[in-house]
C-alpha cells in the first residue's frame, strides 16, 4: 500500500519536490532513483577510464567535450542571430569568440573535474552495496 491519493490543489503555488527521502547517501539524492548499481562492463570501463587520469579526463570530456561543443554552439548562435544584411564580422562579434573561447573551455574542465569526482564516488566500492536504514 503506497501513500494515500491526495486530491490536485490547482490553487497551490509552492513546487512539490518528489520525495527521495529513501536514498541514504547524502549529496546525491537527485540521482538516486536514475541510476542503478554499476555492473561489471561499467566498472571495467571505470578502470580504463582511471588509468589515463583525472586530468586527461576533465581535458578530454570536459574541455574539449562539453566546452568545444558548447563554444561551436554559441558562436553559430549568434552569427545566426546577426541581421542578415551584415554578415560581415565585426570588432564586436571578435570580441565576442575570444571571450567564448576563453569562458567555455573553463567551464568544461570544471564540469569534467566534477563528473570525475561524481563517478568516483559512484563506481567505489560502497556504491554496490545496499544503503543501510535510519532507524
Amino acid at each position: 500500500m503506497g501513500k494515500p491519493k491526495v486530491k490536485p490543489n490547482y490553487r497551490r503555488r509552492s513546487l512539490r519536490l518528489p520525495d527521495l527521502d529513501h536514498c541514504k547517501r547524502a549529496g546525491q539524492q537527485w540521482c538516486c532513483s536514475f541510476f542503478k548499481p554499476p555492473n561489471e562492463a561499467a566498472r571495467q570501463r571505470c578502470q580504463k577510464t582511471k588509468a589515463r587520469g583525472k586530468k586527461s579526463f576533465a581535458l578530454r570530456y570536459g574541455a574539449m567535450g562539453f566546452g568545444g561543443l558548447m563554444f561551436i554552439l554559441m558562436t553559430v548562435m549568434h552569427l545566426l542571430r546577426k541581421s542578415s544584411f551584415s554578415r560581415a564580422l565585426t570588432d564586436s562579434d571578435y570580441v565576442y569568440i575570444l571571450i567564448n573561447l576563453l569562458i567555455w573551455p573553463l567551464a568544461g574542465y570544471s564540469w569534467g573535474v566534477a563528473m570525475w569526482r561524481f563517478y568516483e564516488d559512484y563506481f567505489s566500492d560502497r556504491s554496490s552495496q545496499p544503503p543501510t536504514s535510519r532507524t
